[in-house]
């Protein structure tokens, strides 16, 4: 996304999807969704250019054991907590830009899953003032089929799902962690965050989920010595191999992009994949994940950018590997 006209602060950022319904209308077969993006500073009636990437899963039942719960698409920004698949807090009670939020979700179809993929659907940040940027990063961590005798970030609020006992596995709930920074040259300021996300559940659904640690930096300060970055859009590509699945698709889980000195205005700011591609390798058991990954963090003043990355691997349907070459006894 980027601003039209020059280079501002920023007080709210947001690339989201919701409300996303499948319907079959007299037979034919329709999937539909709401796309929200904001970017804008203090002014609100900046004009603004946004675009995103989606990627859409379809299976055909009978070859594909899968189940996805999008949430309650009826009740998403209307009245009430809304879709049950988001939430919206603040990063209260911490001492750094970095803040940690448990969330969950809940579906009897989740029950005996050896997985639940927390498939990610969008973001939002957002701070009572505007200002300069420094660093923006979000990592939806790894989940589990458990649900802790805690409190858990839902819609607008908190709750307890489970009142006893202490932990309950296998029971039809998914649990994660999310980590999100937002910061300029301060340590820390009050700011929102949000996520919505989807669930994917089922015999034949896995998720590769690698670790990707986030941590605030610091600015350098009027007196610190500091290299650059080049500006504009980076892009590189990715390769992972040894999938022992028959599909594999990308997940952008993880990101971060940051001013490598100090905090400043912000003309275009994305991260995305693309061009994804899957093959399987004859007769090996195995396959190869190809992407492209793309990047922009920049002002009018070229100013360029670093980045870091997570995809986390959607895996449907094992790959029965070869049998082993039999054994010659001496």
């Amino acid at each position: 996304m980027n601003y039209s006209d020059d280079d501002h602060h920023v007080l709210v950022l947001t690339s989201v999807l919701g409300k996303i319904r499948f319907d079959q209308p007299r037979g034919a077969k329709k999937l539909t969704w709401q796309a929200i993006g904001i970017l804008a500073d203090e002014n609100l009636k900046r004009h603004y250019g946004w675009c995103y990437y989606y990627t859409v899963i379809a299976w055909n039942q009978t070859k594909l054991h899968a189940v996805v719960d999008n949430g309650d698409a009826d009740k998403f920004c209307k009245s009430g907590p809304g879709s049950n698949n988001f939430f919206l807090t603040f990063n209260r009670y911490t001492t750094t830009a970095l803040s940690c939020f448990l969330s969950f979700m809940e579906n009897p179809s989740f029950a005996s899953s050896r997985k639940v993929a927390v498939l990610p659907r969008g973001f939002g940040f957002g701070w009572t003032n505007d200002h300069h940027l420094l660093q923006i990063a979000c990592n939806v961590d790894a989940s589990e089929t458990f649900i802790a005798k805690q409190r858990y970030k839902k819609a607008d609020t908190e709750v307890t799902p489970l009142q006893s006992p202490n932990g309950r596995a296998d029971a039809g709930f998914v649990s994660w962690n999310t980590s999100a920074i937002f910061k300029d040259n301060d340590s820390r300021r009050d700011y929102m965050f949000g996520e919505l996300v989807s669930g994917m559940a089922g015999s034949d659904v896995d998720v590769l989920q690698p670790a990707f640690p986030i941590l605030p930096q610091d600015s350098m300060g009027f007196f610190g010595a500091c290299l650059g970055e080049s500006p504009g859009i980076k892009t590189e590509q990715i390769t992972i191999d040894n999938i022992p699945y028959a599909y594999a698709i990308p997940m952008l889980t993880g990101w971060e992009l940051s001013y490598p000195c100090k905090d400043h205005h912000v003309k275009e700011i994305g991260i995305w994949i693309d061009d994804l591609h899957y093959d399987q390798v004859p007769n090996s058991g195995v396959g190869t994940l190809r992407y492209r990954l793309s990047s922009v963090l920049d002002d009018t003043s070229d100013n360029g950018h670093a980045y870091r990355h997570k995809v986390s691997v959607l895996e449907l349907k094992p790959l029965t590997p070869p049998p082993l070459p039999p054994t010659r006894l001496p």
